[in-house]
């Protein structure tokens, strides 16, 4: 395969000693080799970005002084990227592990006529259960239906992986894990909205791309392992609970008032109170 196109591979950290070893490890036997790890990170304090300097001094960090969240932290990633003369660009996650062919298959694809985004099949390491096997936003009929805030989906999240998703297709939204996107893509779009701290930066983003022409596709030729489990065991204090709902929640308003046609958005809103008790109690 022709390896004259540079890649950024582009990964915010917050936080993650645990995962980054397998992680960095992983992308470091990958067959294609012209590219570049950027870590962007957001003010960790357990000490991984010392553990990253010593141990992986080919890897560029680009240090935050507070939690900027996802968007703001990919950005800055972008922005250098752009600036370093890459061709294509790959934002992932710290808590993620790839195949040798994740980089290979991922550019193949992207190179096909007028695709500008693309993103593998994701499973939860521990479980070979469904994480990421595309995304739909839902019909108008579903989103009227739903007790839940959302306005889109992962298909077949936590489903057992048997193959069922094995074929590639066109999908509505990509998510902003192992999600590949050409430079053009960017210079015509723009980079992600800032007012989205973790949540719907990526929905936002594919929408956008869309608008603009651009493909976006699934695809199941390599395969991401994502290492935090689908049942979380850590503890979380009250206040944490309370930011990571708030953060969600903030996502889906933001996208529904963005995106959602008006005579919908109106409908969502009268409904909001009733499916934020649902997500409470149910939404994952």
């Amino acid at each position: 395969m022709d390896q004259t196109k540079k890649i950024t591979t582009i990964i915010p950290i917050y936080n993650g000693l645990k995962y980054l070893k397998i992680c960095l490890d992983s992308l470091n036997q990958q067959t294609y080799k012209n590219f570049e790890i950027v870590l962007v990170d957001n003010a960790s304090t357990d000490g991984s970005p010392d553990m990253i300097k010593k141990s992986y001094p080919g890897v560029k960090i680009i240090y935050n002084k507070k939690n900027l969240g996802f968007a703001r932290a990919n950005n800055k990633g972008i922005k250098y990227a752009l600036e370093n003369n890459s061709d294509y660009i790959v934002i992932t996650c710290q808590d993620d592990r790839f195949e040798p062919n994740f980089l290979e298959q991922g550019i193949k694809v992207l190179e096909q006529k007028g695709v500008g985004m693309c993103t593998p099949k994701v499973i939860y390491d521990e479980t070979n259960r469904i994480w990421w096997a595309g995304g739909k936003l839902l019909p108008l009929k579903e989103l009227l239906k739903s007790t839940s805030i959302k306005i889109s989906e992962h298909t077949g999240k936590g489903d057992e992986d048997v193959g069922q998703y094995n074929s590639p297709r066109l999908v509505d939204i990509l998510t902003g894990n192992a999600l590949f996107v050409k430079r053009e893509v960017i210079e015509k779009v723009g980079y992600f909205d800032e007012k989205y701290f973790l949540y719907g930066d990526d929905i936002d983003y594919s929408i956008r791309a869309r608008k603009a022409g651009y493909s976006l596709i699934y695809f199941p030729d390599t395969t991401v392992y994502h290492m935090t489990p689908l049942v979380r065991r850590d503890k979380r204090t009250l206040k944490q609970l309370i930011l990571k709902f708030k953060r969600y929640l903030t996502g889906w308003i933001l996208l529904a008032a963005k995106h959602l046609k008006w005579y919908v958005k109106i409908i969502w809103f009268v409904k909001l109170p009733i499916t934020l008790l649902f997500t409470l109690f149910k939404d994952k």
